[in-house]
């Protein structure tokens, strides 16, 4: 048995393999077509994979993507680990421990901050991967139109609007890209392959056009009969002034045009102006977690946090100081400036629990991600911290989840 990190050489056996180990979940395309950037014709599928060979066969593999959260000119370096896959002969001999143990060590090599990736919570958790991160997902339906999407103004505005399909190369495409990264916290994505990527998950990108002027942009994911928005931005430069009327005729014209049975909308918490005109016509809104976080470097996983939690305007000015088994972790924010320092417990006289300034809410690595980043946050009674701090932002797109 042999680890190796693939080159590109490896690209057809490593589909092929993820193809048969996961059978019925990725057919008819397979990878090529559920991953199209990092799996498609066009990708080299180089460097990225980590293999376990048994006489020169693939016996497990996993991706380990990175993905790069950007706020304010910082960025925030992390792994997507996604087509975690064992062949059924070797199961039970630990190879996938092995592969998950080697993205680890490599974490702290490189320096990446976090790793996150979806499946069976109890399968990660023994790596401290844990589901945390922050999700609000909103559900129209066809009462919903009726009574809040109704109305000549809001009817003849969503006549206006169009939905084209959103092509690699074309203007719309570029358009979109740059309204996509004039958000305030977004992940990297790459310029030359930004439609393809936005079509993983079989989803499909579409430019929204009002008379015939780009407005911004939706990704729709349809699967297994449900339909849902996971992307949905509108360029207020270019759209019509009243946002909110906008909005109500732009899920009008998907309504009519792409989901007659009614949608979901999924946004970021940090999302707050889309959310706030959801909650006026959706159904339902629920709070959910995101996806599986194992957070190698926490000092860095806070700073960063705390930087884009001010840049997103909810961060009131104060301090807080918690302990972990790594040492007491001192977050401050003041006079639009953050910070989160790690002290070491050697730095730190006697650690009881208590400091001077009294007592520090005290808690393991992997609870204190659960705390930090999830909207479970409110159900523990945390020592000193300040009145509108939690959940942190933390929250990754379905497409940028590989």
């Amino acid at each position: 048995m042999e680890i190796i990190r693939a080159g590109a050489e490896w690209k057809e056996r490593i589909i092929a393999f993820a193809d048969r180990v996961f059978g019925e979940d990725v057919a008819p395309e397979g990878f090529a077509g559920l991953i199209p950037d990092l799996y498609g014709p066009r990708a080299s599928c180089d460097g990225n994979h980590l293999l376990v060979l048994e006489e020169g066969e693939i016996q497990a593999l996993l991706l380990a993507e990175p993905t790069t959260f950007v706020c304010g000119g910082r960025m925030l370096k992390g792994l997507g680990v996604g087509t975690v896959s064992v062949s059924e002969q070797a199961r039970g001999k630990g190879y996938m421990q092995k592969l998950l143990s080697c993205v680890r060590e490599g974490m702290e090599r490189d320096g990446y901050a976090f790793a996150v990736l979806s499946g069976q919570r109890q399968r990660y958790s023994y790596w401290g991967y844990e589901p945390t991160g922050t999700a609000l997902v909103f559900e129209l339906t066809g009462s919903n139109v009726k009574h809040a999407l109704c109305g000549p103004e809001i009817s003849e505005l969503a006549g206006e609007i169009s939905l084209v399909p959103l092509e690699e190369g074309s203007e719309w495409a570029q358009a979109a890209r740059k309204l996509y990264e004039s958000q305030c916290l977004y992940t990297v994505r790459k310029e030359e392959t930004f439609v393809l990527h936005l079509c993983s998950g079989h989803s499909r990108p579409m430019a929204v056009l009002h008379k015939g002027r780009f407005a911004g942009y939706l990704t729709a994911s349809f699967r297994r009969g449900q339909v849902c928005l996971t992307e949905l931005l509108t360029d207020e430069n270019t759209a019509v002034p009243d946002q909110e009327r906008f909005m109500k005729a732009l899920l009008l014209c998907f309504f009519r045009q792409q989901a007659p049975r009614g949608f979901s909308i999924r946004l970021a918490l940090w999302q707050k102006e889309q959310a706030a005109r959801l909650e006026k016509i959706c159904e339902s809104c629920s709070i959910q977690t995101d996806h599986q976080y194992y957070i190698a470097d926490m000092e860095k996983m806070l700073d960063f946090s705390l930087f884009a939690a001010h840049k997103l305007g909810r961060l009131p000015d104060g301090d807080w100081q918690f302990a972990t088994e790594k040492g007491i972790y001192c977050c401050h924010a003041a006079d639009g400036k953050t910070a989160a320092v790690l002290k070491k417990h050697s730095q730190v006289s006697v650690f009881s629990g208590k400091e001077e300034n009294g007592k520090i809410f005290t808690a393991s690595e992997a609870e204190m991600t659960r705390i930090l980043f999830s909207p479970l946050s409110g159900l523990h009674s945390l020592e000193g911290v300040p009145a509108g701090w939690l959940p942190l932002p933390l929250c990754l797109a379905p497409v940028d989840a590989v």
